[in-house]
């Protein structure tokens, strides 16, 4: 674990400032606050036009199609607020990974006796954003009793560069933004597949989102 969150570290700290970083948010993209207002207005988008005539849902569908969409409207309320922490507290864009789940991780042992070395893989979904998208993205793999330690580690590789991260609660609103902006998302493509191809799938898959949102817990204990 303190390999992968040295090198996480390393790649956010010596990356910001970085020439690649404007080439990157122009080829790539970014994953801050305007990539979670977009996915929240193109979710509602898309949910909106999901009823007669285009398309014509069982009364079950229609009420997560309504449940989905009070969560997206309230989410859409909080864009100013959030938007508003991630430009004050989340620190400057640098380079993420965009994709940090733990297969995406890999370490081997060392030339040094004891020594580990640990090498991020499928950079797919790299871009710009601040550090806050890529570590909630590995925190929420790990159990919620777990992800104190593994945060303090990858903090104490900051601190060594001379960076601080922000009090736990300010943490865990801009987590909760990622993962928000990462379901808001996946809303999008389920409900685009009904709209043109009247994919039977998609309902299934807005429903698995449903339960995510209902299972999102805060990333660290609340302080």
């Amino acid at each position: 674990m303190e390999a992968v969150a040295d090198l996480i570290a390393a790649l956010h700290t010596r990356a910001a400032g970085h020439a690649l970083v404007p080439q990157c948010r122009h080829f790539c993209g970014c994953l801050g606050a305007g990539f979670f207002a977009a996915n929240v207005r193109d979710a509602i988008a898309v949910l909106e036009a999901l009823a007669p005539p285009r398309v014509e849902p069982t009364p079950e569908q229609g009420e997560l199609r309504g449940r989905l969409l009070d969560r997206l409207y309230r989410l859409r309320s909080e864009v100013g607020a959030r938007t508003a922490l991630l430009e004050e507290r989340g620190g400057p864009d640098t380079l993420l990974h965009g994709d940090l789940w733990t297969t995406n991780a890999l370490v081997t042992a060392g030339a040094a006796r004891g020594t580990r070395v640990a090498r991020l893989i499928d950079w797919d979904h790299v871009a710009v954003g601040p550090v806050t998208y890529d570590v909630s993205t590995f925190l929420y793999r790990f159990a919620k009793a777990q992800r104190p330690w593994i945060l303090e580690i990858y903090a104490r590789a900051l601190r060594r560069a001379g960076w601080r991260l922000p009090s736990p609660r300010d943490l865990n609103a801009m987590f909760e933004t990622a993962e928000y902006a990462r379901y808001a998302c996946r809303i999008v493509w389920p409900a685009v597949a009904l709209l043109e191809e009247r994919a039977a799938w998609g309902f299934d898959q807005l429903a698995e989102v449903e339960r995510w949102f209902d299972a999102l817990e805060l990333v660290l204990p609340d302080t």
